[in-house]
């Protein structure tokens, strides 16, 4: 039995005798375990935030997860988008200087003069990636009591 599995059969077990918190902390490791288990490629999915209500996106990436904001995932989806349409661009400019005769270390000159000119451009940006410190919880590790 996977590890998600036993962890939704837990929360199903006990769940009259768990807080919501308690519950919630479960639940949310639940889901990480699914995804994990899933595999390392990418995926994302819609979710909305049970913290506050916001629409969010849960992506995961080689193990990494993360929730981002739709305003982030927008950005990176642009910014991969971009990155993508230019790795083509610098490719068809190499073989285009090539068929041309032009000698392969003008050809990666030129290419990099290409890219110091899109540098200049204004940068596709999203808002930043790590969400704000809260302001009205106080964080302690597990084997730690808290002091107020």
């Amino acid at each position: 039995m996977k590890q998600s599995e036993k962890l939704k059969a837990m929360i199903d077990k006990f769940r009259a005798a768990l807080s919501p918190v308690d519950e919630e902390a479960l639940m949310i490791a639940a889901a990480t375990a699914h995804r994990l288990e899933a595999g390392e490629g990418f995926s994302a999915r819609p979710v909305v935030s049970q913290k506050d209500g916001e629409p969010r996106v849960d992506a995961c990436w080689m193990g990494m997860l993360a929730q981002i904001t739709v305003d982030q995932a927008r950005a990176i989806g642009l910014a991969f988008l971009t990155c993508a349409a230019e790795a083509e661009t610098d490719a068809s400019l190499l073989k285009f200087y090539a068929s041309a005769g032009i000698d392969e270390v003008r050809a990666v000159s030129m290419v990099s003069a290409v890219r110091l000119l899109r540098e200049s451009r204004e940068p596709v940006q999203g808002e930043a990636q790590e969400p704000p410190a809260p302001q009205s919880k106080i964080i302690v590790p597990f084997d730690q009591k808290r002091t107020n």
